[in-house]
């Protein structure tokens, strides 16, 4: 069964007892089976001849006593994409949050960016509607440095939300380049020593063009290089950049791999708002295991395809793919569960697994 495969591995990772982690891996194949984090539907996935409500309070034990900091666990899911001693990667920060009740989840995360979708890195959740702060951002940032040297960074995205002069200070600080949105109404030095709003030095670009100024500017106090575009609809994004290779407007679109990230834990594939959690340890529990699962999905469409000596297929008009990556291998895993893993190419689902040995402790820096 997919269950004895899964669990010698994941042992080797997950420093939990045998009971709590059969538990864990009948949790991930019910969510990939399933596509729903509701906890009676994730109950109907696990083994046992115990009744529905029993083992609903199996899986909110197992929340309950879940490891209070896991911050190895985006790392170890890197290593399955990239050498991490030697990767060069880009970072993106970014928030999902909605409410159930009166209670406000709000994530904030930084994924890296990988083939149109990010593979979750490091988290933090507050019980709080809004923007996270600058002093929240820089000890997100401090944990990731724990496992990414800053020489190993390639650049750092983010929306409007995730500016400030400390912040741009820090980022400046420990040499993490960056590209980053800013607010049309800043107020920056002219040549001329006039203060102007920002958006005043782009008001000629018209819609479809895009372009960079000369030389740094002053925005914050900070120093960096200015682009922009003028999308089709006439709106005008503006990029803070720490260097001056070219336009800096298509690095900052790889923002948007986060926010892919966040649509496959959500509407497409595991609908995690649906979740009735409320409690901060249970929802960071549900939030780790939902990036093994969607990183095993990400792995797996690679495999598959590999495997099948195919692509992922196009519309011929828009030239866009059909499915994502992800999407495709979701399907495939759960294609090789109706199958009991028979299918010509189920084996490598499970054999896949088999490379990631790497022990969280050999990856700190």
């Amino acid at each position: 069964m997919i269950s004895s495969e899964l669990y010698p591995i994941l042992k080797k990772v997950f420093d939990l007892n045998k009971p709590r982690l059969e538990c864990l891996v009948n949790i991930i194949m019910s969510l990939i089976s399933f596509r729903s984090v509701c906890l009676s539907v994730l109950a109907a996935g696990l083994t046992g001849d115990a009744q529905l409500d029993s083992k609903t309070k199996r899986i909110k034990r197992l929340l309950a006593h879940w490891p209070a900091r896991m911050d190895w666990l985006g790392p170890y899911l890197l290593s399955w994409f990239y050498d991490l001693a030697n990767a060069r990667v880009e970072l993106t920060i970014d928030r999902t949050n909605w409410s159930f009740g009166k209670t406000q989840i709000n994530f904030l995360m930084i994924c890296v960016v990988y083939k149109n979708t990010g593979i979750p890195f490091m988290l933090t959740l507050f019980n709080k509607k809004g923007n996270s702060n600058t002093q929240e951002r820089i000890q997100l940032m401090e944990r990731v440095l724990k496992y990414i040297k800053p020489k190993q960074i390639i650049n750092l995205s983010a929306d409007r939300e995730f500016i400030g002069e400390v912040w741009f200070k820090w980022l400046s600080d420990h040499q993490i380049p960056f590209k980053i949105r800013l607010k049309h109404n800043l107020n920056v030095p002219a040549r001329n020593g006039m203060i102007i709003r920002i958006d005043w030095l782009f008001n000629n670009l018209k819609p479809g063009d895009k372009t960079s100024l000369l030389g740094k500017w002053f925005v914050l106090n900070q120093p960096m290089y200015l682009s922009a575009s003028r999308l089709k609809s006439g709106e005008l994004m503006i990029i803070g950049s720490s260097d001056k290779a070219g336009c800096a407007v298509q690095h900052y679109f790889k923002r948007w791999s986060i926010e892919t990230f966040f649509q496959n834990l959500k509407s497409r594939g595991f609908n995690l708002e649906s979740t009735h959690l409320i409690e901060t340890q249970r929802l960071v529990a549900l939030m780790q295991i939902l990036m093994i699962a969607s990183c095993w999905s990400l792995k797996s469409g690679e495999t598959m395809l590999t495997a099948q000596q195919k692509t992922l297929p196009r519309n011929l008009k828009t030239g866009r793919l059909k499915i994502s990556l992800f999407k495709y291998g979701l399907d495939q895993i759960r294609q090789a569960f109706s199958r009991r893993f028979t299918g010509r190419h189920d084996h490598l689902l499970i054999e896949m697994w088999c490379h990631l040995k790497i022990s969280p402790l050999l990856i700190i820096f």
